[in-house]
């Protein structure tokens, strides 16, 4: 028997971003997924996530006939690697495909 294809894509958390993007393209090809989020993080963005976000969108995920577990990481925890790749390969085996979506955004400037 075939063994299922997991991806772990980090960074999603909203409906208008890549990362949400990126799940739906992997499920249809038949991956399974798990997806991580920081609520904290949106909170302080402009484009504030509501807090159910991150469900509609594993949700949307399932519906596509795969399975799909998130986890709320904040990656400055010590350990945060480790507790997201345990996590994922509990709920659903060993991952094939890493996409680091996850960023920190700042106001900076660049001077030329």
């Amino acid at each position: 028997m075939k063994r299922q294809k997991v991806a772990l894509v980090t960074g999603v958390s909203r409906h208008k971003g890549i990362g949400k993007a990126i799940c739906l393209a992997l499920a249809s090809k038949g991956f399974d997924i798990c997806f991580t989020y920081w609520s904290r993080y949106d909170d302080t963005m402009p484009w504030k996530v509501s807090p159910i976000e991150p469900e509609e969108i594993r949700s949307e995920i399932v519906a596509l006939g795969v399975k799909c577990e998130k986890i709320e990481v904040d990656f400055t925890q010590e350990n945060a690697a480790k507790i997201i790749f345990d996590f994922a390969e509990s709920k659903l085996g060993k991952i094939n495909v890493l996409i680091n979506n996850a960023t920190h955004s700042t106001d900076s400037f660049i001077v030329i």
